[in-house]
């Protein structure tokens, strides 16, 4: 009888830390989602900005011009990567 109250107890214990658990992860899933939402998508968002508008000038070198269209490019995919990363934990 009381082995039964043991095995009882247990398992209500772990269905107990199971539910916290989950409670948990569901938290932290969310923090990594803001965090990618607003920490690094909205920087890379305001590079790709900056760096269209250092695009649309007149007075600059072929090489500077090379330069800004390959950091574009490059923000531009780690945008895609952080929406892609997004979407999948969400």
């Amino acid at each position: 009888m009381i082995k039964d109250y043991i095995y009882i107890s247990i398992f209500v214990m772990l269905i107990i830390s199971y539910i916290l658990l989950l409670k948990k992860m569901i938290q932290e899933r969310k923090y990594f989602i803001n965090t990618l939402s607003h920490d690094f998508r909205v920087a890379i968002l305001a590079q790709i900005r900056a760096l269209s508008f250092l695009q649309n000038k007149k007075n600059i070198i072929c090489s500077e011009q090379e330069l800004i269209e390959d950091m574009d490019d490059s923000s531009k995919f780690s945008l895609d990567l952080i929406n892609t990363l997004i979407n999948t934990y969400k």
